[in-house]
């Protein structure tokens, strides 16, 4: 599978611009194309195009997405991998009580904290706010 360079395309909706682009995702074991945004700010301008600070930060972004060396097989979201890697592991390794009350927390706390993020994309700030609010 060939890796072509992406440019991004940058968009403005609903008041905020994001930059478009394809990604190959782990989604239940099998690979698939999705298309994917990611926001740069909101729109202070009234103008159609993307500002320069904009445009700077969808070329950085899309930076680190060209030179990405995770595979897309090895992409997998939170969730999934909560659920089918570590949920897992914890009811073979520890005590019923122990799983018990791991998966409240992950229930009730975490699962939806997660959502749909993906476990390369989540980044150790992310948890800090999280945890202090």
């Amino acid at each position: 599978m060939r890796n072509r360079k992406q440019q991004g395309q940058v968009v403005k909706i609903s008041g905020r611009w994001f930059v478009r682009y394809w990604e190959r995702r782990n989604i239940g074991g099998t690979i698939e194309r999705k298309r994917v945004s990611h926001v740069l700010g909101p729109v202070t301008t009234r103008g159609k195009y993307a500002p320069a600070e904009i445009k700077d930060a969808a070329e950085e972004h899309m930076r680190t997405i060209n030179e990405s060396r995770v595979d897309a097989d090895k992409t997998i979201s939170v969730v999934a991998f909560g659920e089918e890697v570590y949920f897992p592991w914890v009811k073979e390794q520890k005590r019923p009580a122990t799983y018990n009350g791991y998966h409240k927390i992950w229930k009730g706390h975490l699962h939806a904290h997660f959502g749909s993020s993906f476990l390369h994309e989540y980044k150790p700030y992310q948890a800090t706010q999280f945890l202090t609010e």
